[in-house]
């Protein structure tokens, strides 16, 4: 069985248990692979994600801006982009909201039937929004990315009562980071993500006695509690848990997902939480657990497998 060891910046040692099957062994090779070829950091993430008390109308205008921006140029590539320039009005309703659900979810489609490589890709599934293989590769990625980027800037000014009424979460992500490379000279970003294998969604778990997990900060939509505070609708393709892994851990309890509250969102939309609702289990801390705490703001040293 495989152990891993976070040294802490104050040379403390979290010892970490991991737990025996096939799927752990491609995932402490890809851990190996990350931990010699990226920088690694921790930290704390809050369940929710902390908003602002006040609306800023004239930040939100900035990322309006940028979104318009990014329509525009799509469609002047001939993409056909589903929601028109002059419809992109941001205000603190549910129509703002809801507008930027919808964004982020042609984001997400195009972004997965382009990197499939599909022949006929599409903003929105089973819908007359399709477009051939964009000629300019690189910009149609750049503008997609501007959208997606955009909505989660303007998305933290939008609080509701989901998010003041929600009693507060929190997991400690141990996180490797795509864009930083310790060699500059020798980036294989493309070999940071890798696709869990078909066979191994059978480890996922709902039962709550792991506490490391694979993190939910590496998915391409969004987590169940991230679709109940944005009042989406968590039985679209993009609301899932676990489909790659980098070698990020999350040291948490998962416990989220049975707070009363989402278990309620899930049940409305006829989802009764089960192993992919919960994640995939990584094992469990053995040794220095009372050090976690100390890795919240960026407290990690390194990863010893």
């Amino acid at each position: 069985m495989h152990t891993v060891q976070i040294l802490t910046k104050r040379d403390q040692t979290i010892k970490i248990q991991l737990l025996d099957n096939p799927f752990i062994d491609d995932f402490v090779q890809q851990l190996d692979f990350v931990n010699r070829h990226f920088n690694v950091c921790s930290y704390v993430q809050p369940i929710p994600v902390v908003r602002p008390k006040q609306w800023n109308q004239s930040e939100v205008d900035k990322q309006v801006e940028i979104i318009v921006d990014a329509i525009t140029n799509l469609n002047d590539m001939g993409l056909n982009f589903p929601i028109s320039v002059d419809q992109i009005i941001l205000e603190h309703n549910d129509n703002g909201r809801q507008l930027l659900n919808k964004l982020h979810r042609h984001f997400t489609t195009a972004h997965r039937s382009f990197s499939h490589g599909e022949k006929i890709l599409t903003w929105k599934d089973n819908t007359e929004y399709t477009f051939d293989q964009p000629s300019d590769a690189g910009r149609f990625t750049h503008y997609v990315h501007e959208i997606n980027t955009a909505v989660h800037a303007a998305e933290l000014y939008f609080n509701n009562d989901r998010i003041r009424n929600f009693k507060k979460r929190y997991e400690c992500q141990v996180q490797y980071n795509s864009h930083e490379p310790l060699d500059v000279n020798n980036d294989p970003q493309d070999k940071f993500l890798i696709d869990i294998k078909q066979e191994h969604f059978q480890y996922f778990s709902n039962q709550l006695v792991y506490d490391v997990w694979l993190p939910l900060t590496q998915i391409q939509g969004k987590d169940y509690w991230r679709a109940y505070f944005d009042y989406d609708d968590p039985t679209e393709w993009d609301v899932s848990t676990n489909v790659q892994y980098s070698g990020s851990m999350a040291i948490t309890d998962r416990s989220t997902i049975r707070d009363p509250a989402i278990l309620e969102y899930l049940k409305s939309y006829g989802i009764t939480p089960g192993p992919l609702q919960y994640g995939m289990p990584l094992g469990n801390i053995i040794q220095g657990k009372e050090y976690v705490r100390g890795l919240y703001n960026n407290g990690i040293r390194c990863v010893i497998i």
